[in-house]
């Protein structure tokens, strides 16, 4: 395997078949993104099947789920509506009661489609000061690929959710039990050391294993160096997301 400009060039894995790559993203990563990289195109399958997915289980949660009782626990904990009025409050709790849950399915697939862009650029540019030699389009086929483990965590949460009761789904964090926090459970943790607990899951330390993988091998940086940005990134935007919590949420 060699490098030049930017471009990964595959030679013993180059013939593998799309299937093949596929089952080896979980048990040989190594061995899959240098085909997904040379593959270029093949980008199109995480990107639909994130999306499909993204859609799905939004829409499951809001047709499922008990709405009253979930907008009513997230405004109690809320800090910004402690000053609301009832009146208020009750029309928020009926719009969102009408609102559908096939609309909040579509308006959820390009925030998470965008923010995994984003996140690609802030791996390139890192990856990038750090030496490595890389390109963005490179670093976005990784994030995407590597993302599909997370897209099996909402696969999971959509069988869940259609088995469960609506009064159940309240705790959208809770629905898979895969996170120190889903295992404690909410009602037992503040809200910031749950979010932080939470943070704690293992499809989201699959995807960090992933991408510490996938981007090492485009960089050409050592999974050491690759590793430690990965998850320097990851406690950094735990961090910021447990302090908004700590601020916003009683």
């Amino acid at each position: 395997m060699s490098e030049d400009g930017g471009e990964l060039i595959v030679n013993n894995e180059k013939e593998a078949g799309f299937f093949s790559s596929l089952g080896r993203l979980f048990f040989e990563p190594s061995k899959s993104f240098p085909v997904f990289v040379e593959k270029k195109s093949w980008v199109w399958f995480p990107i639909v099947l994130i999306s499909l997915l993204t859609f799905f289980s939004t829409y499951t949660f809001f047709e499922r789920v008990d709405r009253e009782s979930f907008i009513t626990n997230q405004l109690n904990k809320s800090k910004f509506t402690s000053n609301m009025s009832q009146e208020q409050i009750d029309k928020a709790i009926n719009d969102f009661k009408e609102t559908k849950g096939a609309i909040r399915g579509l308006i959820a697939i390009p925030f998470y489609l965008v923010w995994l862009i984003l996140a690609s650029l802030v791996y390139y540019l890192c990856f990038m000061l750090l030496g490595g030699n890389i390109n963005f389009l490179n670093t976005l086929i990784v994030v995407f690929w590597a993302e599909v483990v997370i897209s099996l965590k909402q696969l999971i949460s959509i069988f869940i959710m259609l088995i469960k009761k609506g009064e159940d789904l309240v705790s959208p964090e809770s629905i898979v039990l895969s996170s120190v926090g889903s295992l404690i459970g909410s009602e037992k943790l503040s809200p910031a050391l749950f979010s932080l607990l939470s943070s704690i899951d293992i499809f989201a330390i699959w995807n960090l294993v992933l991408l510490t993988i996938g981007l090492s091998l485009i960089s050409r940086l050592s999974i050491k160096y690759s590793a430690f940005l990965v998850f320097t990134l990851y406690i950094l935007k735990v961090a910021i997301q447990c302090a908004f919590v700590f601020f916003t949420v009683q």
